[in-house]
Formats: C-alpha cells, sequence, structure tokens
C-alpha cells in the first residue's frame, strides 16, 4: 500500500508527539516503510512539502478545517504561532525526527552484541544505560507501545522479581524466570491434555510429539534413556497437581523439588511423567 502522507504531515506528527509527551524513540515521526498486519506500507512523499507539488484538482475534507481534532489545531493554530517565533521551525523538527532516528540505529548497531534478555549481563550496566538498551529492545515489539508508567513498571519487575508473570497490553507479556526474561505474545492454552497413555514392554508409542519404546533401541541425538522394570507396563501422562515422587526413600511433591531446582514457571507446566509400581521419572 502506497500513501502520499508528505513532510508537512510528518511535522505535525512529530510536534503532535512531543506535545503529548512521548517517548524519544516515538520522535522519529511517520515511518518511511512498514508492515502492519502483513501489509507493507510505503510512504514515498515524505521528503516532499505540500508547497513543493503542482496544483491538482483534489477532494479536501471538509472537517480539515475544524479545530475539533489535535491534529487540526496542529495545523491551523500552533504551528502558524510558533512559526512567528522561527520560521524555519519545520524544517528544525523534520531535522529533530532524522537526528533521534540516526541516534537510534546507532543505539540498535553498538547493542548487537548484548544480550539485554540476561539480567546479569543488563545490570552489569548504568541505570541510564539500562533504560536506553531496554527501550531499544522494545522496538522489536512496534505494537506494544508502553507507558512511562508501564515501563517503569517493567523495570521494576526486572530489579526485584526472581519469577513473574507479568500481562502488557496488546496480548503480551512479560516472562521473568531468574537471570533471564522476555517478552512474547500470550498463547492461547489447550483446555484438555491428552489422556494417559499405557506402554507395554517391546512396544512403542507416541504421545504429545514424542516417540516413547519400551525395551526396543532407538538410535538417535536426543534419546533419553530410563531405566524401568519390564515386569511392569509404564505409564505417560501429564503432571498433576499433588504428584510426589521418592527421593532416598523420602516423599517430596514434585512442586516442591521444581522449586528448589529453580525450575523456571513456563518449563514446570510441559513435563511428561513417567510411571510405574515402582517409580516415577520426569521426562
Amino acid at each position: 500500500m502506497i500513501t502520499a502522507h508528505h513532510a508537512d504531515d510528518q511535522v505535525e506528527t512529530i510536534l503532535m508527539r512531543l506535545i503529548r509527551g512521548s517517548r524519544l524513540r516515538h520522535l522519529t515521526g511517520i515511518k518511511e516503510s512498514q508492515v502492519v498486519d502483513e501489509i507493507e506500507i510505503i510512504r514515498p512523499l515524505l521528503h516532499f512539502h505540500k508547497k513543493d507539488f503542482p496544483p491538482i484538482l483534489h477532494f479536501e475534507d471538509q472537517t480539515n478545517k475544524r479545530n475539533t481534532y489535535f491534529r487540526n489545531r496542529i495545523r491551523n493554530r500552533y504551528l502558524p504561532e510558533l512559526e512567528k517565533e522561527n520560521p524555519r521551525l519545520k524544517f528544525a523538527l523534520l531535522d529533530l525526527g532524522r537526528e533521534i532516528s540516526d541516534y537510534q540505529a546507532t543505539i540498535t548497531e553498538l547493542s548487537k552484541q548484548i544480550d539485554v534478555e540476561d539480567l546479569n549481563e543488563l545490570f552489569s550496566y548504568s541505570q541510564q544505560t539500562q533504560g536506553v538498551l531496554l527501550q531499544n529492545y522494545l522496538n522489536q515489539f512496534p505494537d506494544l507501545n508502553l507507558t512511562k508508567a508501564q515501563f517503569a513498571k517493567v523495570r521494576q519487575i526486572l530489579a526485584t522479581k526472581s519469577q513473574y508473570r507479568h500481562s502488557l497490553k496488546n496480548g503480551y507479556e512479560l516472562i521473568k524466570e531468574y537471570q533471564r526474561f522476555q517478552i512474547c505474545k500470550i498463547s492461547p492454552q489447550a483446555d484438555e491434555k491428552e489422556d494417559e497413555l499405557v506402554l507395554h514392554y517391546q512396544n512403542q508409542v507416541r504421545y504429545m510429539g514424542y516417540l516413547f519404546s519400551f525395551g526396543i533401541p532407538i538410535e538417535g541425538d536426543f534419546v533419553q534413556k530410563v531405566t524401568v522394570s519390564r515386569e511392569t507396563s509404564v505409564h505417560i501422562r501429564c503432571r498433576k497437581p499433588g504428584d510426589v515422587l521418592i527421593l532416598n526413600g523420602h516423599r517430596k511433591k514434585l512442586r516442591r523439588l521444581f522449586i528448589d531446582l529453580k525450575i523456571p514457571i513456563e518449563k514446570r507446566k510441559q513435563p511428561l511423567l513417567l510411571s510405574n509400581l515402582e517409580k516415577l521419572s520426569q521426562f
């Protein structure tokens, strides 16, 4: 999709965001190209002012003259008044947007080798640098525009919580797991798990995307072996509340074991359990 946005639209956008108190990264204005909902939008006229175009017949919405809307007040009232103080205000605002864009590109280039999601690495920098790196990290989520208060909340969680899940906006979630974090879309959860399966000796079965084999050798780089008696069948199922392991003769809840081993919350939901009359094993 190609739009006719021009430099005057860019000036209005930058001034609007400046007045609203937008974060620095949003003062770059309208992007020359971007993808929205899998549609590429191209704006080839952003370097031209409206006065640069030849006079042609066109239709103009009559509401453009009304100051009901913020953009109209910018165009009809605020910009003309401010240009009395600085006749080159439009050029100054465009230069500001380009300069901020250059700084953003520089920060992105210099921080390529920094793993921002590694909190040990992130916290090795000053508070100011941490904030800039985190803001730059958020640029990869164009539809996640956090307010300053929301951004401060994210920083607080990263600094104080060991494990935490925090809903953001537009379907995003912050997941903190000890010394790492990530921001991702909240994925829909299945309502029900697959039922428990029974695997007999000298048989194979597929369950939850895995191949389980009892007494039949499997070759491969990602084969995990568990020793059990061939005299009893193996039950394969997902974790359930109240599951208990016997460790060195002592009973221990699986939930408590995960906490002791510092297993991230997200991974605690994923394990499959193998059990027979003698033992319960985590897969």
